[in-house]
């Protein structure tokens, strides 16, 4: 009976290791990596829904489109690198805005303001986003590789 009772006790204890092991690993995610958001309006601050945002990263591009609110959002991005946000919708000019930095832990906003035109016309924006949180005096604790 004590030998079944402990094999038990043993079970649970292994279970609940890996479980606490895993949600360390998905809490890890968020320490590591940043993200991308922003709004998309019209000259007149209409929102514009079903744009297609193009976020060029470095390891390639990823893509999605904005909502119903104009919102768009990427996440689990590498901090520190330079990204580029593009904004395309029929009936407006496309839109760029570029070197954005993301920052651990945070989200850098990348609003953008549509013109009428055609889409072939580019309105490029630099330095979207913040680039050191000079307000903030947390580190980052991941080993370098």
């Amino acid at each position: 009976m004590k030998n079944v009772l402990m094999k038990n006790v043993l079970q649970f204890f292994i279970v609940l290791c890996i479980s606490l092991a895993g949600t360390a690993v998905f809490a890890q995610d968020t320490l590591t990596t940043g993200s991308i958001s922003g709004e998309v309006v019209d000259s007149n601050g209409g929102v514009v829904p079903g744009a297609t945002v193009k976020l060029t990263t470095p390891t390639g591009e990823r893509t999605t489109t904005t909502n119903e609110l104009g919102h768009y959002e990427f996440s689990n991005l590498v901090p520190g690198s330079n990204y580029t946000v593009r904004i395309e919708k029929e009936g407006f000019k496309a839109a760029e805005v570029t070197n954005s930095i993301v920052l651990v832990g945070k989200s850098t906003t990348a609003n953008v303001t549509l013109q009428a035109g055609n889409i072939a016309e580019v309105v490029t924006v630099t330095g979207g986003g913040e680039g050191i949180d000079q307000a903030s005096t947390a580190t980052s604790s991941r080993p370098r590789t």
